[in-house]
C-alpha cells in the first residue's frame, strides 16, 4: 500500500472521530476533543518527510478545523443569576361546552430572590440537591389586585410566597407550593453539549386552575425540545429552543391535592423559548395553547391562544451609598446585606394599638427611610411586617399585613418611585428578641424593607 493510500485511509478514520475526545481525562468542551485530534494530525504533519503525506495531512487538518468551527456545541445548563422578575401573561379565548364565552387575559407578576436552603441537609455532599440554587418568590395577580384594592394603583400588592430550587439541568422542585410559578422544570436541558438540530425529551409540570377556584392541579408535561441555534435578543446573546408537548391528564396521573372535580385534560402546546447564554435563564417563553379541561359535572372548558413568560432583572443599585447613608442616620434604621438584597429595618415602629395607623412621632424616621429608598429608584421593594406575640396568631398575621401595606403607602406618599411594593405579613413569626419582656416585644414590632436584587 502506498503512503498516499495510507493517508487517505486516515481521512476516513479521522472524520467520524473529529468531534470525539482522543486524549486522556475529560474534555472541558467538545472543542477540546476536536482540538485534540487536530493536534495529533498537526504533529504527524511535521514528523513525516514525505511530500504526499504532508499534503494529505494538511487537508485532513483543514477539514477537521472547519468542522470544529462550524459545528461547535454549546452548554445550555442553568447557572442562575441572582434575583429576577417574572411575568406570566395569558391571552386565551375561552369556550364552555364549545360556546365562546370571551377573552381571558390576566397577568401574574413576581419577584424571585435567591434564598438559603431551609436545612443544611440539602447542601450535604452527595445530596441530589447539592448543586441546586434556591429561590423565594413573591407572586401576585394583577387583575385580582386591581379589582379588589385601590392600593394597587400605587404599586402596592399583597403576595403569595413560593419557595423552590432549580438544578443545573433546569429541574424545578417546589418546597413551598402555593400554585406559582405555573411552569415547573420548563425548560429542562440535557447534561451534554448540544448543536443546532439536536433534540431531547424532558419532564416538566404545570399548575393549572382553569375555573379560578384557587385550587391548583399539577399536570405532568413530557416535552420534546429542539435546539435551534444562537441569536441576539435585546442586546443579549441567547440560545433559541423550541418545545412541544401534549396536555394529558386522566385517571393514570391524578393529583390528589388538586381539584377533585377535574377528571381529564387534553390538548397540545408549541413553545418558542429564548435562553440567556451566560447563565441559562429563560428570558422569554411564548406558548401556543389549544387544550380542553373536562369536569365531573359534564362541563368542558377550552382555551386557545398564547401564554407568555417574561424574565427581567432589577436595575443596578449603589450598595455602598445606601450603607453609608443608613449608617449616618440617627433614626433607628438598621441595614444589612441578605441573599435577596439590601434589607432596611425599622425596629420598634410605633402604631396605635391594634391598628395600622403610625404614631406622629414616627414621622422623622419614615422621612429618613424614604430618602434612603430613593437611592434605589425604580427598584422593587419587599415590605414585611411583624408583630409581638399576643397569643392570637391569626390576628397577628392580619395586623402585620396591614402595617406592611401602610408603611409602603407612606413611602409612596413621600415620593419613593418604585416598580412595585410587594407586601407580606408574618405576624409574630421570626422574632428578633424574646417576647417575655416589653423591650423584646418592642423590637419584634418592626417593618423590614428589602431592596430586591
Amino acid at each position: 500500500m502506498t503512503l498516499s493510500a495510507v493517508a487517505l485511509g486516515i481521512v476516513g478514520a479521522a472524520v467520524p472521530f473529529a468531534c470525539e475526545w482522543s486524549g486522556s481525562g475529560t474534555p472541558k468542551s467538545p472543542t477540546d476533543a476536536c482540538g485534540g485530534n487536530a493536534l495529533i494530525l498537526f504533529n504527524i504533519y511535521f514528523l513525516t518527510d514525505n511530500f504526499i503525506m504532508k499534503r494529505n495531512f494538511f487537508w485532513i487538518f483543514i477539514f477537521i478545523f472547519c468542522g470544529n468551527v462550524f459545528c461547535e456545541k454549546v452548554d445550555l445548563s442553568y447557572k442562575g443569576g441572582g434575583g429576577y422578575s417574572l411575568v406570566e401573561r395569558t391571552d386565551l379565548r375561552r369556550y364552555v361546552n364549545g360556546k365562546y364565552t370571551g377573552l381571558t387575559s390576566r397577568e401574574i407578576r413576581s419577584f424571585v430572590s435567591p434564598a438559603s436552603p431551609p436545612s443544611k441537609k440539602f447542601l450535604a455532599k452527595g445530596s441530589i440537591y447539592e448543586k441546586d440554587i434556591w429561590f423565594d418568590g413573591s407572586f401576585y395577580v394583577i387583575e385580582q389586585t386591581l379589582r379588589n384594592n385601590q392600593d394597587s394603583f400605587a404599586g402596592i400588592h399583597d403576595c403569595v410566597q413560593s419557595v423552590f430550587h432549580i438544578s443545573p439541568a433546569g429541574k424545578l422542585t417546589m418546597y413551598k407550593d402555593n400554585g406559582y410559578p405555573s411552569f415547573r422544570s420548563f425548560p429542562t436541558v440535557p447534561k451534554n453539549f448540544v448543536e443546532t438540530g439536536d433534540s431531547w425529551i424532558g419532564e416538566g409540570e404545570r399548575a393549572v386552575d382553569p375555573l379560578n377556584k384557587g385550587i391548583f392541579t399539577r399536570i405532568p408535561m413530557l416535552v420534546e425540545y429542539v435546539f435551534c441555534g444562537e441569536d441576539v435578543y435585546k442586546g443579549e446573546n441567547v440560545f433559541l429552543v423550541k418545545g412541544k408537548w401534549q396536555t394529558k391528564y386522566d385517571g393514570n396521573c391524578v393529583d390528589f391535592k388538586g381539584d377533585s372535580s377535574l377528571i381529564e385534560a387534553k390538548g397540545r402546546h408549541e413553545a418558542d423559548i429564548i435562553i440567556r447564554k451566560k447563565n441559562g435563564v429563560p428570558l422569554l417563553i411564548s406558548d401556543k395553547v389549544d387544550e380542553t379541561f373536562f369536569y365531573a359535572d359534564g362541563t368542558a372548558v377550552s382555551f386557545k391562544g398564547t401564554i407568555s413568560n417574561f424574565t427581567d432583572f432589577p436595575p443596578a443599585v449603589d450598595e455602598n451609598a445606601i450603607f453609608k447613608r443608613a449608617g449616618n442616620t440617627y433614626c433607628g434604621v438598621d441595614v444589612e446585606k441578605t441573599p435577596a438584597g439590601i434589607k432596611l429595618s425599622l425596629k420598634n415602629i410605633r402604631f396605635l394599638p391594634d391598628s395600622d395607623e403610625v404614631l406622629e412621632e414616627e414621622k422623622e424616621r419614615l422621612d429618613e427611610l424614604a430618602e434612603i429608598l430613593k437611592m434605589a429608584a425604580e427598584g422593587t421593594f419587599l415590605v414585611e411586617g411583624y408583630t409581638a406575640s399576643t397569643g392570637k396568631p391569626e390576628g397577628e398575621k392580619i395586623l402585620s399585613e396591614k402595617r406592611a401595606k401602610k408603611i409602603a403607602l407612606e413611602m409612596k406618599n413621600r415620593g419613593v418611585n418604585a416598580q412595585a411594593f410587594i407586601c407580606r405579613g408574618w405576624g409574630s413569626k421570626n422574632p428578633v428578641a424574646s417576647n417575655e419582656t416589653e423591650e423584646g416585644r418592642s423590637l419584634n414590632r418592626r417593618v423590614e424593607i428589602t431592596v430586591l436584587q
